[in-house]
């Protein structure tokens, strides 16, 4: 038992979690402090509040809930263990370890596009033109499409639905690591456009170069910073 999937005996005991406590700890601070001086930034130059500032605020809102989760999961579903010294210890744990899992998974499946949707806003407020305005559009829609077709994707994967933490109970999963693996996959080429997507703007500006350049870095920068969610841990691990 306690040498199944191919852990070497000496590292079955070994304790890893407290390493999701420190991301957490680091990343959560900075992630206010981020969205604080976007506040800050707004009072000091005098600019109105838009929908965007909304979306972002809630977008945090999530990202804290997940740091709870991810908390919660380590303290009180084993998290950091691996499984087979988990299922000689504490094996009810197991159990639990999969709700804490599945609580993220939709809360993240929830939220992962929210900060586009926010920089998408931006860029509408940004860059008024007709051609744009119908691009955004298209792209909030294709987020809406892929953000509710991951979700039943996910609510779907176990029939019943309590299989996705109850394994003795007669039902059925399906492959999730496929269904997450896939799921990813939009988001990157999404992630891709809206980097691209303000750059023929700017590059039409009648400014130097190396303006147009630092203007290319300065849009680059907030679906950059989008990306430093809470990691997409494997809670098992191991």
């Amino acid at each position: 038992m306690m040498g199944s999937l191919d852990i070497p005996p000496e590292e079955v005991s070994v304790y890893i979690g407290d390493r999701l406590l420190i991301f957490t700890a680091l990343f959560v601070p900075l992630q206010i402090l981020c969205v604080a001086l976007r506040f800050i930034s707004r009072y000091k130059v005098h600019t109105p509040w838009g929908l965007d500032d909304a979306v972002i605020l809630f977008a945090l809102a999530e990202q804290m809930g997940m740091a709870g989760i991810s908390i919660g999961a380590v303290k009180f579903a084993g998290v950091g263990h691996h499984i087979p010294w988990l299922m000689v210890k504490d094996p009810a744990s197991l159990r639990i370890w999969a709700k804490y899992l599945l609580a993220l998974s939709f809360l993240y499946l929830g939220s992962v596009n929210l900060p586009k949707f926010s920089i998408l806003l931006l860029y509408h407020r940004l860059f008024p033109t007709k051609k744009m305005g119908a691009i955004i559009k298209l792209m909030m829609v294709v987020l809406c499409v892929i953000t509710i077709s991951t979700i039943v994707g996910a609510s779907l994967v176990c029939r019943p639905f309590s299989a996705n933490w109850d394994g003795p109970i007669p039902g059925n999963c399906g492959n999730k690591k496929v269904l997450y693996i896939w799921a990813s996959f939009p988001n990157i080429v999404t992630d891709v456009i809206l980097l691209l997507l303000p750059m023929p703007v700017l590059w039409s500006l009648n400014v130097s170069p190396r303006l147009k350049r630092l203007s290319h870095f300065r849009y680059a920068l907030p679906d950059l910073f989008s990306k430093q969610r809470l990691p997409r841990w494997d809670l098992g691990s191991g």
